[in-house]
């Protein structure tokens, strides 16, 4: 039966097989053609001559003849050898092509041959590979060359710090001014005790561990004697307060008195002059420091004279309200009496300020 799927659905052999067929089938039908061709002779051939010998037509020529007869030369032509017919092939059997005949099939390779492909392949894999090596290698290199570079340029850069420092004096560390960030006088009290000790947690984060440092850098020495023009001793008769003045209002300045505010104003001098105490420990000198009034005095002594100055004012502030300090303003002569407060919970500061009595 036909087979009539169309060309698309064939498979690449089934096509070669149809393309055999149909060759070997235009092969046949030629061969019997050629075999169906038959050859008319123009004369009689003398079998006794050989072929293509020039053979003289006998018959003679008709008075109906325009021209004067002449021999008739003819050649013979070459008998054609019979074509033995091709059998068609059996449905069965593989097609094959024209140029298939004659030639033996083609071997396979060979050992040595196979070798040869398989050497082959493995130098193509090692230049690769090689390749791939160098291209590492060359980025690794880059990389070492710029960590050199880096790491001689830091080892430049020390070696100049060094040299500058050899030649630079060095620069002294400045000394935190506490005043400038706390008031005078805070403390954390101790019931049990009765002792007391500074208050660390009211200095400002950044600046605790200096001030620690600080602090125990500094070698306890005995107190500077006090100029003429310095407070010695200071009178308040409304509580009861008499004590002495010592400069300075640092932790240990105020366990021996009364600490007068360096940088601040002298007695009877415009500015303000600032007086601290504490009100719970070291003779809670400050102690009822709220108790004063508008109008009490406070009367100051140096080594020369007396003043006095009347209570103007009070307010609260907190620990860390340095304006109270402010010694810019020169128009009067000024009193600032400062204490912790309230009585042994010191979170806060109780500030009196007073004005010089003029005669």
């Amino acid at each position: 039966m036909r087979d009539k799927r169309p060309v698309d659905e064939l498979s690449i052999a089934e096509l070669e097989r149809i393309l055999a067929m149909r060759k070997q089938e235009a092969r046949q039908a030629r061969v019997s053609r050629l075999q169906d061709r038959r050859v008319i002779p123009l004369a009689p051939i003398d079998t006794s001559s050989p072929p293509g010998e020039a053979i003289i037509d006998p018959a003679p020529l008709t008075a109906s003849r325009r021209e004067t007869p002449s021999p008739a030369m003819t050649v013979a032509p070459p008998i054609p050898k019979p074509i033995p017919p091709t059998a068609s092939l059996p449905a069965t059997v593989d097609p094959q092509f024209e140029d298939e005949f004659g030639y033996a099939p083609v071997a396979p390779l060979s050992d040595r041959a196979a070798r040869r492909v398989w050497l082959n392949r493995g130098l193509t894999v090692v230049e690769i590979a090689a390749v791939g090596g160098l291209a590492y290698l060359l980025i690794t290199l880059v990389s070492s060359l710029q960590a050199v570079a880096q790491t001689t340029a830091s080892i430049q850069a020390q070696y100049q710090s060094t040299l500058q420092a050899d030649t630079v004096p060095p620069t002294a560390t400045p000394a935190i001014n506490i005043a400038s960030l706390v008031l005078p006088g805070g403390h954390v009290y101790d019931r049990n005790s009765n002792t007391a000790r500074f208050n660390l947690d009211e200095v400002p984060a950044a600046y605790r561990e200096a001030y620690q440092n600080q602090v125990l850098a500094l070698n306890p020495t005995a107190p500077p004697s006090p100029s003429p023009g310095e407070a010695l001793t200071v009178r308040i008769p409304a509580l009861n307060v008499a004590a002495s003045v010592v400069s300075g209002d640092s932790w240990d300045d105020l366990q021996r008195g009364i600490g007068h505010h360096i940088g601040s104003a002298n007695p009877g001098e415009l500015g303000n002059m600032v007086l601290s105490a504490h009100d719970d420990v070291y003779g809670s000198l400050f102690k009822d420091l709220d108790q004063l009034k508008p109008g009490d005095e406070i009367i100051v002594t140096t080594q020369l004279t007396t003043f006095t100055y009347v209570i103007q004012a009070h307010e609260i502030v907190g620990p860390t309200d340095t304006r109270v300090m402010d010694n810019s303003r020169r128009d009067s002569a000024r009193i600032t009496l400062i204490s912790c407060y309230p009585y042994q919970v010191d979170s806060h500061r109780y500030v009196v300020y007073g004005l010089l009595k003029t005669p």
